[in-house]
């Protein structure tokens, strides 16, 4: 998952360029509460939370999920997201 998340960096990039730092903020905004509530499910679970956040893939549907929102959307959506 860490080679999908370098995958996209280019993209990111480019986003950033033609759109503005709005992009990096749903990004910053969207992995956090995406670990948070992957952390939370898998404590709520009782299992090992480092395990689970180790695989990177809350960080890739965040990325995805944060690359296709438009760059200044207020804060709640890309949470709600």
């Amino acid at each position: 998952m860490r080679t999908v998340i370098l995958a996209t960096l280019p993209g990111v990039a480019a986003l950033v360029y033609y759109f503005g730092a709005g992009v990096l903020v749903n990004l910053a905004i969207g992995a956090v509460t995406a670990l948070a509530c992957e952390a939370l499910a898998v404590t709520l679970r009782g299992r090992c939370v480092a395990a689970a956040l180790g695989d990177y893939s809350a960080l890739v549907t965040a990325t995805l999920l944060c690359i296709a929102l438009p760059p200044y959307l207020p804060w709640w959506l890309v949470v709600l997201g």
